[in-house]
């Protein structure tokens, strides 16, 4: 089975973020502040350096552990996508931040 290990920023240089993905079907998480929400389609994650909306099927989150930073989602994934740095915005609410 091929792994893919992506470091994401400057945070990862700290040791604050980074995740593997292997198989398209395993991913490991470090640097989630918060799941914002998740459903069989879609995992919504705060990191350390913004916004990651996990998109796939049958997806399940098989351990979180916010305290440590780590999380890790089991199922058939499509996309990873990084929705910004300025995920807390005061005044401003969730949707409309990743509708701008």
């Amino acid at each position: 089975m091929e792994e893919k290990h992506r470091t994401v920023g400057q945070a990862a240089a700290n040791g604050g973020h980074q995740f593997t993905v292997v198989g398209r079907e395993h991913l490991l998480l470090d640097g989630a502040r918060n799941v914002i929400s998740f459903s069989p389609e879609e995992v919504l994650l705060e990191t350390t350096v913004g916004a990651l909306v996990i998109k796939g099927q049958n997806l399940h989150i098989q351990q979180l552990n916010l305290d440590e930073g780590r999380v890790v989602v089991d199922g058939s994934f499509v996309s990873l996508t990084y929705a910004g740095e300025n995920f807390s915005q005061k005044g401003k609410s969730f949707l409309h931040r990743m509708l701008r």
